[in-house]
């Protein structure tokens, strides 16, 4: 036994390690502590005002958004790491202590991680399965790795710690003869898991459905009541938390307490039925508690029909939205570069994916055969995990774990085909000779699942900052130059960032930015200034409307409805052109959230070379006229097109599979916008003006009188006469 807790704290190390080391200089290397994803900055300013009114936690932010934003993050993993904070350096911690923390919670809850998928797995296997599977999840790459890496501050790490945890406390409920205590503690892990993710619903689905199946492979009536009392009493406990713990208000608070209701209610039935001497069948007491479950479901939607709304909302985020595919995490997992691609799993999870569909196939026939209900939780969570996951790529952490689990059965599997020793069989028997068979199940397990994966390139491979030098500094110029927006103080504290907050009332500060939601949490964090838009997207279209504005007036009365004083625009939201003549930028993402036509400000023609169609980029008066282009390129001067007004004339043509596309017949650069003004009258109908180059303007622009340029921000590598990589704005 002592072996097997050295081996399990040596894959414990490693993938501490592996979490920790790539990103080291990221993170700590640089002026100021950097971190790995947008979110983690909001986070950062959560912990932070929570450390120093601890135990008090911020609800409602007046610095998320004008007139306050409730806060739509779980408390859990916010007040676990400043309470580290706190038991550590106290209330009064800096903010460099918070952040350094901070920094190490993902990685230390990854390796918990690990250690957690090994009991679970021992509980349901032997000690080789065990390891293995901990070995894997150590290693594989994936969403898994990137959200336990250092740096990464955010609550994916909690959650999938947490349901793992609740995975290991039901198989042990399962067999456990102190039962009750068993399934408070599996109560306590799913309560917990549901206080870590606001949309924690979705294992209470998986336990749910866990429950129907089970209950409909089993063979004993004892299986049913085992079950049945174990659902029943873990969603009791978890709903206790739920309604002591979790804020009403909180997005999918409703998903959170009907699902738990539902289940509930399954598993009452179930119990009543498995204690009843009647001659109850089991389809009857599925049956029974599904119905039980509806009803339970049906009378909570008419007491808070509200509530149901909600419900109804939130299981349709399950679902590939085409309107959400400028956010990258909802994206579905084959169509996460914008085009379907079937290498996408191997991109991200290397040979993980392909581990966990393949033993699924075995694992599936072998749970119909012993009908074992630990391991059933185990496949319906894989399955359910892989569905998620391929539709939006966000789940892969879950997917991960579950791949994890079943790459050990799977890898314990084939070494016991191939007769490798171990410690609970050391001279174990196999059932067919093939040549070379112990080396063919070694190289397999070896070969096959972990060396893909263990590649230096790979595996300890650096990971990029969220926050680049030039957004550092244009935060720091926007705290050290601009006035704070809540001066004086609304309770006469010196900094009323740190300060606590009333819980259903925000103060509306004196002004707000302007910036693309991208930001947002940048802006809250570094710079302590007021978003108008956030990474929640919930003012994003506004935001949106403003730079794709293509008129200073419209644009001013945005700005004023959004009370933004100040205008960030960076380079990255209009088009360019990179190398390969491939057009990059967020101009098309900006038009999605303002629901404006890419037609009426570019589009793609195409010119016939031979027996090819060669694409050509056009862009319209309207896109140069933009905000987006008008501050981020011109810096809100005015422009004079010199050889670069294209006349084109083209003919609509419809292609084989019926799609309507233009032909460009002909093509002329003039030297100003008059001459080929003068090209197009000429030529007619047939003839239209456009720019080829989404940087230089084909259309004389005035300069801007009321957004006037205050800052930009160079890199020293820049030259002075190319456009800083943000520019600030004020609005007068």
């Amino acid at each position: 036994m002592r072996r097997e807790y050295l081996c399990i704290l040596t894959i414990a190390a490693v993938g501490c390690f592996v979490r920790i080391y790539p990103a080291w200089d990221t993170v700590f290397g640089g002026r100021a502590i950097n971190f790995l994803e947008t979110d983690s900055w909001y986070h950062l300013r959560l912990i932070e005002n929570q450390v120093r009114n601890f135990p008090w936690r911020v609800t409602l932010d007046p610095y998320a958004a004008a007139g306050g934003q409730f806060v739509p993050i779980a408390p859990l993993y916010d007040t676990l790491t400043a309470s580290a904070v706190v038991i550590s350096h106290g209330r009064e911690a800096t903010t460099h202590q918070v952040e350094w923390i901070a920094a190490f919670v993902p990685p230390l809850l990854g390796t918990l991680t690990i250690i957690a998928v090994w009991a679970t797995a021992r509980r349901l296997w032997d000690r080789r399965a065990a390891l293995l599977a901990a070995a894997l999840l150590a290693v594989l790459p994936g969403h898994f790795l990137d959200r336990t890496m250092l740096g990464f501050v955010d609550h994916h790490a909690l959650e999938a710690l947490l349901a793992v945890a609740t995975l290991w406390a039901v198989t042990r409920a399962l067999v456990s003869s102190a039962w009750i205590g068993d399934a408070l503690l599996a109560g306590l892990a799913l309560g917990l898991y549901l206080l870590g993710w606001g949309s924690g619903a979705f294992l209470v689905g998986i336990l749910g459905l866990w429950v129907v199946i089970l209950a409909l492979l089993a063979r004993e009536r004892t299986e049913l009541l085992t079950a049945g009392r174990l659902a029943l009493i873990a969603a009791v406990v978890a709903l206790a938390l739920v309604l002591i713990f979790q804020d009403s208000r909180m997005h999918r608070y409703a998903s959170q307490v009907i699902g738990l209701i539902g289940l509930a209610a399954i598993g009452a039935a179930l119990w009543v039925g498995g204690r009843t001497a009647l001659p109850i069948s089991k389809r009857t007491m599925v049956t029974g508690g599904l119905v039980l479950a509806l009803l339970a479901v049906g009378t909570a939607s008419v007491v808070t029909p509200a509530l149901f709304g909600q419900l109804v909302i939130d299981l349709g985020r399950l679902a590939p939205d085409p309107g959400r595919m400028g956010v990258l995490e909802a994206r579905p997992l084959f169509l996460y570069s914008g085009t379907w691609s079937w290498a996408q799993p191997w991109q991200f999870f290397r040979t993980g994916f392909f581990i966990g569909v393949i033993a699924l196939v075995p694992f599936v026939w072998h749970v119909w055969k012993t009908r074992h209900a630990g391991e059933l939780l185990v496949g319906v969570y894989a399955v359910a995990t892989l569905a998620a996951t391929i539709g939006q790529n966000r789940f892969g952490y879950y997917l991960v774990t579950a791949c994890g689990l079943l790459g050990g059965w799977l890898a314990a599997r084939v070494l016991d085909w191939g007769g490798v020793p171990h410690a609970l069989n050391p001279t174990p028997a196999t059932r067919t000779r093939l040549p070379m068979q112990r080396e063919l199940a070694v190289i397999a397990v070896a070969g096959g699942m972990f060396a893909p994966n263990l590649a230096p390139a790979l595996l300890l491979m650096p990971r990029s900052g969220s926050l680049s030098p030039y957004w550092h500094d244009t935060m720091t110029w926007l705290r050290q130059q601009t006035a704070d927006p809540f001066k004086p103080t609304p309770d006469g504290s010196p900094d009323y960032y740190l300060s606590r907050y009333p819980r259903d009332a925000a103060v509306a500060p004196s002004y707000t930015v302007m910036n693309w939601w991208d930001q947002g949490y940048w802006l809250v964090q570094r710079a302590r200034r007021v978003p108008v838009s956030n990474p929640t997207q919930e003012r994003a279209p506004n935001a949106a409307r403003f730079y794709a504005a293509t008129d200073e007036a419209e644009a001013l009365r945005i700005l004023a409805a959004e009370r933004a004083r100040f205008v960030i625009s960076d380079w990255e939201l209009p088009f360019r052109i990179v190398d390969g003549g491939t057009v990059m930028g967020r101009f098309q993402n900006v038009l999605d959230w303002a629901g404006g036509k890419h037609d009426d400000y570019y589009g793609i023609f195409y010119r016939r070379d031979g027996d090819r169609w060669t694409p050509v980029w056009v862009f319209h008066e309207p896109y140069y006229r933009s905000m987006a282009y008008r501050l981020s390129v011109m810096g809100a001067a005015r422009a004079v097109p010199i050889n670069v007004t294209s006349v084109l004339t083209v003919a609509d043509r419809v292609d084989q599979a019926g799609v309507r596309f233009r032909e460009v017949l002909t093509q002329q650069t003039f030297a100003t916008y008059a001459l080929a003004q003068q090209a197009a009258a000429r030529l007619g109908a047939t003839a239209i003006l456009v720019g080829l180059d989404p940087w230089q303007s084909a259309f004389p622009l005035d300069a801007l009188q009321r957004i006037v340029p205050l800052h930009g921000v160079r890199t020293p590598e820049q030259a002075a006469s190319e456009a800083p990589w943000v520019r600030i704005f004020e609005a007068r």
